[in-house]
């Protein structure tokens, strides 16, 4: 049985570019991205908005190689890079950063 991969192109063309900078800059976590983001959909990583709060500390920045769903609640401002954000989700982060909460 033939590999074939992600057939979305915008998918493909940023697995390309986080292999680019994996050579680039000698970075190994972005080959590993990519590798997981090669993965079949139903495969994929799906982080809830909770593990955020349990898992982020304030001000970090969290790359989620997968979707971002909704279920929880966060009081952390956090910089969140996901492939996939459910619209419960982006209100939930958004919502964080204009309450203006310092912690």
């Amino acid at each position: 049985m033939r590999r074939t991969g992600p057939t979305n192109i915008t998918l493909r063309t940023l697995i390309k570019e986080l292999r680019k900078a994996a050579n680039q800059y000698k970075a190994p976590v972005w080959d590993y991205v990519a590798d997981i983001l090669e993965r079949p959909s139903r495969s994929r990583v799906a982080v809830n908005v909770s593990k955020l709060e349990r898992v982020a500390s304030p001000n970090d920045v969290v790359v989620v190689p997968g979707k971002l769903l909704g279920a929880g609640n966060i009081s952390k401002k956090v910089v969140v890079a996901a492939y996939s954000f459910s619209p419960k989700a982006v209100e939930k982060v958004q919502e964080c950063w204009r309450s203006g909460n310092e912690y």
